[in-house]
């Protein structure tokens, strides 16, 4: 080594790769300082530089042709791929060269797709053929999908999802929505064989039922509900169900290896006894009791002023979850139940505290014990107070 090398290039590559990987984000500025210092620390940043690339409409050339017109050597080091529509329409002039980019993208990990809107067949035929090449990369294992109306085109889900239905392991869909009085008689079934987790928030999709889609090894599902009417794949073993309204009961009776089920009801303007009524609706349903062994509600209330549940309540709710244990294989329960309040100052709820630790510990006293955890939280922007029982 030469005394005209910097000091940089005298540095052991070792050393140089473990500080670049003690940087916490890939997309720090300092990763891109760093990759400026020389050629060997460039080439050690640009993995890290490349893994995961967000494109909007609007700057699709601008971000996307380097990798395409200068170093298409790089597109092997795109692990993670973001395009928001921002809720536009996806014009003419994106580059014809956009489905030969997307398909040297043969790493790719995860897609979201965001804030698309209208039907597929819609879209521009470079952008249609992107897609295409994308849902179809070897390596895809992530797929999320939000914010997209498909309107009439029922097929159009069906078709992204069986491009990757050999490999696709965690699906997410969030605000994805289609007209409800689309034909779905003449949709193929998508097998999804290696999916394993699933996310459903706010979906009203006419195709997405057992009939459609079939997740045999789906073990974890989380969704967030509107009615009762989308399916839980029979082989569930942990659902998390957030629910807004308790006007609809979910169909529970499709799922016959339930182990695990956390509930949240926020913002849900109803009182312990009304929750007591759906939740037994629900338990009812159950095929196999016998295998849960663990029950989390979270029960969050916004009221304008603080209204303590009564201890009626708390015995009516405790009586019905002790007969319930003993039908089922429950070993864990967990309650939670938050008031939010407006008040600030956590002064007036000091004299509240022992009078309402009292209620619970008498209230849910059938149950208490090991595996049981019952709290009752009042807070606004802070937590004003906590009870534990």
């Amino acid at each position: 080594m030469s005394d005209t090398d910097s000091p940089s290039e005298k540095l052991p590559i070792e050393l140089i790769r473990h500080i670049i990987a003690n940087i916490d984000s890939d997309r720090s500025p300092s990763i891109r300082a760093c990759s400026l210092v020389c050629l060997a620390w460039a080439d050690i940043c640009r993995p890290r530089i490349f893994r995961f690339i967000v494109v909007n409409y609007y700057s699709f050339a601008s971000r996307l042709s380097f990798l395409y017109h200068t170093a298409p050597r790089l597109s092997a080091y795109v692990l993670e791929l973001t395009i928001n529509g921002d809720y536009g329409t996806c014009n003419s002039w994106m580059p014809e060269w956009t489905p030969e980019l997307f398909n040297r993208l043969k790493n790719l990990r995860s897609l979201t797709l965001s804030s698309i809107t209208g039907e597929l067949s819609a879209l521009p035929a470079p952008m249609a053929n992107g897609l295409t090449a994308l849902l179809r990369a070897p390596r895809l294992r992530k797929l999320h999908i939000l914010h997209w109306k498909f309107e009439n085109d029922v097929r159009a889900l069906h078709r992204m999802l069986s491009l990757c239905s050999t490999s696709l392991e965690h699906l997410a869909l969030t605000c994805v929505s289609c007209n409800s009085n689309a034909t779905v008689h003449e949709l193929a079934t998508v097998r999804l064989a290696a999916l394993s987790t699933l996310r459903l928030h706010y979906v009203k999709h006419p195709g997405l039922t057992e009939a459609f889609i079939q997740c045999p090894n789906v073990r974890s599902m989380e969704m967030e509900m509107e009615d009762g009417s989308l399916f839980f794949p029979s082989d569930l073993e942990n659902l998390n169900l957030t629910v807004e309204r308790l006007e609809s009961v979910p169909e529970l009776q499709r799922t016959a290896r339930l182990s695990a089920l956390t509930i949240n009801a926020w913002s849900c303007p109803t009182t312990i006894s009304d929750f007591h009524v759906w939740l037994k609706d629900c338990t009812d349903r159950l095929l196999r009791p016998d295998l849960l062994s663990q029950l989390t509600l979270e029960l969050q209330h916004d009221r304008t002023t603080t209204e303590y549940p009564e201890l009626a309540e708390y015995k009516a709710f405790s009586a019905y979850l002790a007969q319930f244990r003993d039908r089922s294989g429950l070993k864990q329960i967990s309650i939670d139940i938050t008031l939010f309040t407006r008040e600030e100052s956590p002064a007036p709820y000091i004299i509240h505290h022992a009078r309402e630790v009292a209620k619970l510990k008498d209230g849910f006293a059938p149950i208490l014990g090991a595996g049981v955890d019952i709290r009752l939280v009042v807070r606004s922007s802070s937590v004003l107070m906590e009870c534990q029982a």
